[in-house]
């Protein structure tokens, strides 16, 4: 079971996602997309942005955290042990 954090109101959760249905899939990308666009990952297809979603959850030197209000996402960080593990990530993506 994943460890939450949550506020008084139980309103938000923040959590480490350590698999991701596809509702969530949704709703990142979407919050990727519409979060800053012309960013590079913004840039990637939805299937790629899936596919790079699914390697940092699989990653011993990336993690993924999501806030949720209620079932929806409101924020998400990927978080890197080293900053070469993203960069490394990127450059073996076959875009």
């Amino acid at each position: 079971m994943r460890a939450q954090v949550k506020n008084r109101n139980n309103n938000f959760k923040f959590f480490e996602m350590k698999e991701i249905k596809e509702d969530d899939y949704k709703q990142l990308i979407n919050l990727i997309l519409k979060e800053n666009p012309e960013a590079l990952l913004a840039s990637l297809s939805f299937t790629n942005i899936k596919i790079y979603l699914r390697k940092v959850i699989e990653s011993d030197n990336l993690s993924l955290y999501v806030l949720k209000k209620k079932n929806t996402i409101v924020a998400y960080a990927v978080i890197a042990k080293k900053v070469s593990s993203l960069i490394l990530m990127f450059s073996n993506m076959k875009l």
